[in-house]
Parts: structure tokens; sequence; C-alpha cells
């Protein structure tokens, strides 16, 4: 049996099919990149709504949370109010 807190220890680097280095660096540098894209876009609403490697590009939007799909608690719906 493999414990959770033992399995780092007990799995072979050959099993992975990249380094978990070069995962975690990866990981890093793209959510680096989208946050400070969704940082620049709340410091300065709609001035990152086109897409800078396909041809897409967003409407006119109310920066802050999602809400929708993202907000599967009903606090759009709530407002701030309600939150206090």
């Amino acid at each position: 049996d493999v414990f959770f807190y033992t399995a780092p220890t007990q799995i072979a680097q050959e099993d992975f099919l990249f380094p978990i280095a070069g995962v975690v660096a990866f990981q890093f540098l793209t959510m680096h990149w989208v946050e400070v894209r969704r940082w620049q876009d709340w410091k300065t609403p709609n001035s990152v709504n086109k897409d800078p490697i396909f041809d897409y590009s967003l409407g006119k939007h109310e920066v802050g949370y999602p809400g929708g799909v993202f907000d599967p608690l009903g606090v759009e719906k709530k407002g701030e109010e309600a939150l206090q």
C-alpha cells in the first residue's frame, strides 16, 4: 500500500512524462501571465479584451467577479449588502 504522505518518496522520476521542476515552472509562468493580464484589466477596464494569440475579443464588460457558472452559491444575486 502507498499512503498519500509517503507517495512522493515512492514514485520514480521515470514514471513521469515531464520533469516535475519543468511542470512547476510552466505552471508558475502561465499563471503569472494570466494574473498579470487580469490585474491589467482591473486597473484599466477593457484594456486587454483582445486575445493576443487567437482572433477573439470580448465585448464591453464589468470588471470583477465573473458570476454565472463560477457562482454556484448565488453570491452575485445577493448583492454586497447581504454579504456584509
